[in-house]
């Protein structure tokens, strides 16, 4: 069974690898996976690391103080969430508390990284083996001869000096909405699913896939000319969030590369309309993970001011 390990950063790097080598000494149907380059940061998804994602049961999401909004790591974890039910996604928390959680990770249940916390994860693997899966005295028994060294390296890592002052990952948010847009662009042009029933929007010229009503602050998605989903603006917050929902959207059904097009322009007709600036400079100026204020922003708006 494939499994997972997501990370970012240099100390998150070293505890992901001390997790991928110790789980199998305990349970060795278990074939743990993690980039050992943290994607260079500025390259693209490889096909390898998509089609690890798509084939892993489990993830496992490495946290440490300096990688809480870390871009890429919640791609991978957004990418996770769909291939896997939420509650196989573990993220494992290293110097930083439930608390300190945010964005689209809140959705998981974080555990602090303890013994018992740990026998938890390797029961849940232990579960998803089936037929494979180790009666529960080995698994303990197996579990209590290899904790002390896991325990120990983990201990190491992290009180480092080197590795206390870490920097933040350098992948920002302008390469996250450019990685969305080229992602749109694929899904438009080479997804399965892109054509759309009958050509519907081709005939119906005056209703778009996606539109925005001022007044609710909804967006709404539809098909057949029938609404089938809306989520309101305030819940995208920042580039994690815009990736996010760019792919829970895309993994519904009725989506369409004519409504993941869509939905790009239809971000970028708000900001224009409330901020007067392009979409990545709303959501993260610079580079920075800006969380926008959609309530001041809608409301100065409509009085004119």
């Amino acid at each position: 069974m494939e499994l997972f390990i997501s990370w970012s950063g240099e100390k998150s790097r070293k505890i992901a690898e001390a997790i991928r080598e110790w789980i199998p000494c305990v349970i060795q149907a278990v074939k743990p996976y993690f980039t050992p380059e943290d994607i260079n940061k500025g390259q693209r998804w490889g096909a390898e690391i998509s089609k690890k994602l798509e084939s892993s049961k489990i993830g496992i999401i490495v946290l440490t103080p300096t990688n809480l909004e870390a871009p890429w790591l919640m791609f991978e974890a957004g990418a996770l969430s769909k291939s896997v039910d939420t509650s196989r996604v573990c993220p494992l928390l290293f110097g930083v508390t439930p608390a300190d959680v945010k964005g689209p990770l809140v959705q998981f249940q974080c555990s602090a990284f303890n013994e018992s916390e740990a026998l938890k994860l390797l029961r849940s693997i232990n579960h998803e083996l089936g037929d494979e899966k180790l009666e529960e005295k080995t698994l303990i028994s197996t579990f209590e001869m290899f904790w002390p060294k896991l325990k120990e390296q983990i201990e190491e890592i992290l009180n480092s000096p080197e590795l206390t002052q870490e920097p933040n990952s350098t992948r920002d948010d302008r390469d996250i909405l450019e990685e969305i847009l080229r992602l749109t662009r694929k899904s438009a042009y080479s997804h399965a699913r892109t054509p759309s029933p009958n050509r519907l929007f081709e005939r119906l010229e005056k209703k778009k896939p996606v539109t925005f009503d001022p007044e609710s602050g909804v967006i709404t998605f539809w098909s057949e000319n029938s609404e089938v989903y809306d989520f309101n603006i305030e819940r995208l917050t920042s580039g994690s969030e815009v990736l996010d929902w760019f792919l829970q959207v895309g993994n519904k059904g009725w989506c369409t590369g004519d409504h993941l097009k869509a939905f790009i322009d239809c971000l970028e007709e708000m900001t224009d309309l409330y901020f007067e600036n392009n979409a990545q400079g709303v959501f993260c100026p610079g580079g920075s993970n800006k969380e926008v204020d959609w309530e001041k922003a809608l409301t100065s708006k409509g009085s004119g001011r």
